[in-house]
């Protein structure tokens, strides 16, 4: 019979590799992390630059053996989850019609986007993608840009946010790139944790949370038995913060769905931009809805902040 040629331990250099071998990939997995910190970073100036006011901006990912990894952007929001750029696909969201009416109405003309300057950004991000693909997550599945069409519901969804990456490229440039200290570490695991909070209750996520605080160093005795006196105070709803008008502090009877809170979003956007035009739609809001002043349109404003998981 032939021989058999074989190896003691064959698997040796791949699953335990020479400490050359660990320093050389460590060095190039940095590299490649400032490379796509540097590509990000640069979609993001381009977008602000054409956005002053851009904050958050979703793109539908894809990727094939053919073309590698694909970008298409799809909606470029400002802080408060106000819309102000959205590809053709989602015309027919209530957002988009909400623009399309207001500038129907005298309001601003919606910007277009150039051809090659919307394929230069998407190119950038397809880099940055494909080279360290952690500095996007995925956007939140049943938000606005999956709402009612089902075309969308079945993409890879990403989000970039604008001033997280162009904070990353300024600290590149600043200090060459060096690790993040303890703090930045420790609040971008934090994110990450909290964007999957539904695969949590309530004590598994703050004790998940603490954990990674304190592994970094920055949570202690003192910060937990502060938390757990919070947490106390909410319960024994004594809190005034957490009270309701008539003093009460019982928790609501389940969490929201996606669709829920987007109704909701839908129904507070309508009057927040009716009460906005005033005149005869304002007066149209105020008769069917008690709202008290300027005060109450703030915290009609900042519950729209709260429900809408598409702001940050």
């Amino acid at each position: 019979p032939a021989p058999t040629l074989t190896l003691t331990d064959p698997m040796a250099p791949l699953v335990s590799p020479d400490p050359a071998t660990t320093a050389e990939w460590r060095a190039l997995d940095a590299a490649s992390s400032r490379y796509a910190q540097r590509r990000a970073g640069q979609a993001a100036r381009m977008l602000r630059e054409l956005f002053p006011a851009a904050h958050r901006v979703v793109f539908d990912r894809d990727e094939d053996l053919v073309h590698g990894v694909q970008a298409t952007l799809l909606t470029v929001r400002d802080s408060r989850g106000a819309l102000l750029w959205h590809d053709p696909a989602i015309a027919e969201h209530p957002d988009a019609l909400a623009l399309a009416e207001a500038e129907a109405y005298g309001g601003p003309l919606r910007p277009h986007l150039d051809a090659a300057t919307r394929q230069a950004i998407e190119a950038l991000i397809e880099d940055a993608d494909a080279t360290g693909p952690h500095h996007f997550f995925p956007a939140v599945p049943d938000g606005p840009e999956t709402d009612g069409d089902p075309v969308w519901q079945h993409r890879d969804l990403r989000e970039l946010v604008v001033a997280g990456l162009l904070a990353d490229l300024d600290r590149l440039d600043r200090d060459g790139g060096d690790p993040p200290g303890p703090h930045q570490r420790a609040v971008t695991e934090l994110r990450a944790l909290l964007r999957d909070w539904r695969h949590y209750d309530d004590t598994a996520l703050v004790g998940l949370a603490e954990q990674v605080l304190a592994h970094y160093g920055c949570w202690d005795d003192d910060d937990h038995d502060a938390a757990v006196a919070r947490r106390a105070r909410h319960r024994a709803g004594v809190d005034p913060e957490l009270c309701a008008y008539d003093g009460s502090n019982e928790p609501q009877k389940r969490a929201l769905t996606g669709r829920e809170r987007d109704i909701l979003t839908r129904l507070l956007n309508d009057l927040l931009f009716a009460l906005d035009r005033g005149g005869a739609d304002a007066a149209r809001v105020h008769q069917a809805v008690r709202i008290f002043g300027d005060q109450d349109v703030q915290t009609l404003t900042e519950i729209r902040f709260v429900i809408d998981p598409r702001t940050t």
